[in-house]
C-alpha cells in the first residue's frame, strides 16, 4: 500500500487528541463549585475539549479503516473487528 503511513499518522494524531480530551476534560464538580468568572472558564475548556473529542473519532475511524485494508479488508472477521 502506498498510503499506509497516512493511516498511521492519523491514528497517532486521533489518539493523542482523545488523550488530550480526557487530560483537560473537567469534572461536575469543577463546573459546579467555583466562581461563576472561572465556571465560565471551565465551560469553555469543556466545549474546547468536547470538540476536540469528536474531530478525533473520525480521525482514528479512517487510521482503523486503513489498518483495516492493510490486514485485508475481504476477510469478514476483519471488517467485524
Amino acid at each position: 500500500m502506498k498510503h499506509s503511513k497516512i493511516y498511521g499518522i492519523a491514528l497517532i494524531i486521533g489518539t493523542l487528541g482523545g488523550i488530550i480530551t480526557m487530560a483537560f476534560h473537567p469534572t461536575g464538580h469543577d463546573l459546579l463549585n467555583q466562581p461563576d468568572e472561572i465556571a465560565r472558564r471551565n465551560e469553555m475548556i469543556a466545549v474546547a475539549v468536547h470538540i476536540l473529542a469528536i474531530i478525533s473519532l473520525p480521525i482514528v475511524f479512517f487510521g482503523l479503516l486503513g489498518f483495516c485494508r492493510r490486514l485485508d479488508l475481504e476477510n469478514p472477521l476483519v471488517s467485524l473487528g
